[in-house]
């Protein structure tokens, strides 16, 4: 017990404010070891907290590649079908390449997203450093292709 109610009934004796008072003080002692007891078995070991670390940078690093392979995937039909439609040029379907480059770029938002997760999460790595300076490089060259595509909408 840790409150002593309303107030419409109370100790009126010095004994019965003294029991109100030490059964008070119980009351929160207990609230507070079962809180530390919960606390204490809920709360992961340095071998559990570890294995979890482990486990989260392989979710991570999977996730990765797979929005790696994603945007490049997506980049290489983009760079296909501005081949495609500049071959043509006089029937190029603005409206699918707006499509393929819109898919691109959400593409684009989701491997960013993952790479600033791993890196607020985990120290900078090589490989993923070297794949983020390729995807850059390559942003660059989309950007090309975004002005061939206004070249071939006018």
């Amino acid at each position: 017990m840790s409150t002593v109610g309303f107030g419409d009934f109370f100790p009126s004796s010095t004994i019965g404010r003294l029991i109100g008072l030490v059964d008070s003080f119980m009351g929160v002692f207990l609230i507070s070891m079962l809180v530390v007891t919960i606390t204490n078995v809920l709360m992961l070991s340095n071998y559990e907290h570890n294995a979890y670390l482990i486990i989260e940078k392989l979710h991570l690093e999977k996730s990765y590649l797979e929005a790696a392979q994603n945007l490049l995937a997506k980049y290489v039909r983009l760079v296909k079908l501005y081949k495609k439609e500049e071959l043509k040029k006089n029937n190029a379907d603005i409206s699918k390449l707006k499509l393929k480059k819109y898919e691109y770029l959400y593409n684009y938002y989701v491997f960013q997203k993952v790479s600033t997760e791993i890196q607020s999460t985990f120290p900078p790595y090589s490989v993923y450093d070297a794949i983020n300076e390729n995807l850059n490089s390559l942003e660059g060259e989309f950007q090309e292709m975004d002005q061939r595509q206004d070249q071939l909408g006018e």
